[in-house]
Formats: C-alpha cells, sequence, structure tokens
C-alpha cells in the first residue's frame, strides 16, 4: 500500500500568521505610545496593562529566540518518507481527527 503525503508545513503559515499579527500589535502599540500626548505630572506614577497586553507579551517571551519549528525533526521525518520507511497509521489519525473536532451529535 502506497500513501502520498504532502511535506508543505500546515503549521507554519498558522505560525508566520500568528507572528505577524504579533509583529502589527506591536508596531501600533509602539506607535500609539510614541504619539501619546502626554499626562500632566503627578506625585505617583501608574500603569495598566490589559489582558490582551499582558497575554502579547506572554507570546512574545515564549516564541523570542525559539524557531517555529524543530528542524531535525523536520529532515529526520523528510529522510524517512524518502526513503519509504514512513508509514501512516490510518487508524490513529483518524482518531486524532475525530478528536481535535467538536461533536456534532
Amino acid at each position: 500500500m502506497s500513501n502520498s503525503i504532502d511535506t508543505s508545513s500546515a503549521i507554519a503559515p498558522t505560525l508566520t500568521s500568528a507572528t505577524d499579527r504579533l509583529s502589527s500589535a506591536r508596531s501600533a502599540y509602539t506607535s500609539a505610545a510614541s504619539t501619546a500626548a502626554p499626562a500632566a505630572r503627578s506625585t505617583e506614577d501608574t500603569v495598566q496593562i490589559t489582558g490582551d497586553a499582558m497575554q502579547l507579551q506572554s507570546l512574545d517571551r515564549s516564541i523570542g529566540g525559539e524557531p517555529s519549528f524543530d528542524s531535525a525533526r523536520v529532515e529526520a521525518l523528510r529522510a524517512a518518507i524518502a526513503e519509504g520507511r514512513y508509514q501512516v497509521d490510518a487508524d490513529r489519525v483518524a482518531d486524532k481527527m475525530m478528536g481535535s473536532t467538536p461533536s456534532l451529535f
């Protein structure tokens, strides 16, 4: 039995999209911060950070210097596919697919 496998990554566009959104949010924040009118001076400065800003900061830290994928694993899978050693367990794939979608019944 032969299975054809598309080796293009379905994850890379998603990660690229998330990274692009993070960069856009950073740019918007930097732009807004640099153009904001200075507030009247008070004796005490306060900062309020929204939940969204905290999530963006957390995401930025978590993906900071990390590669978006494990290149060693990708190369190992490519070699296995090219050599015909990669076998797909259709039952396992079906189980994972069924587990990742909400139940309609």
